[in-house]
């Protein structure tokens, strides 16, 4: 799919959903909005892994907003099959706290099909994070 019909794919789906909710200064959540971008197909963790699977990243052991933590040195392509272990298999909790997937992996971006979502200029920042199914931010 071209930028530009991922983009009006992108325009469509949310004027299809617009009638739900209307805009202003509160947090929207379209489900499914962005099910067609590269993204949403290509990102799964063997693909993201061989991205560069000896980089050297720096998690999060634990839950830094709720108990004690430790900071590991670990490589992304570790990472990223550790988040891919049976539950009963997992360790505590090893998250990415402060990893810029975009700026680490910058033709990511191309997966990403925002322009169809805010008028041209309206992004000054995007960012995007990994975790275990379930897994939060706040």
């Amino acid at each position: 799919m071209s930028p530009a019909a991922g983009d009006a794919a992108t325009r469509d789906a949310l004027a299809n959903r617009a009638g739900g909710f209307r805009l202003g200064n509160e947090p929207v959540v379209c489900r499914g909005l962005a099910a067609h971008w590269p993204a949403a197909t290509r990102w799964r963790f063997e693909w993201l892994r061989a991205l560069a699977p000896e980089l050297p990243v720096e998690v999060v052991v634990g839950n830094r907003e709720g108990e004690a933590t430790r900071l590991v040195q670990t490589t992304w392509g570790a990472h990223l099959a550790s988040l891919q272990a049976p539950p009963e298999e997992q360790a505590p909790p090893h998250n990415l706290k402060e990893f810029d997937l975009l700026a680490h992996f910058p033709s990511l971006r191309d997966d990403l099909r925002t322009d169809g979502l805010f008028p041209p200029g309206a992004i000054v920042s995007q960012q995007a994070w990994i975790g275990v199914a379930g897994a939060r931010t706040g």
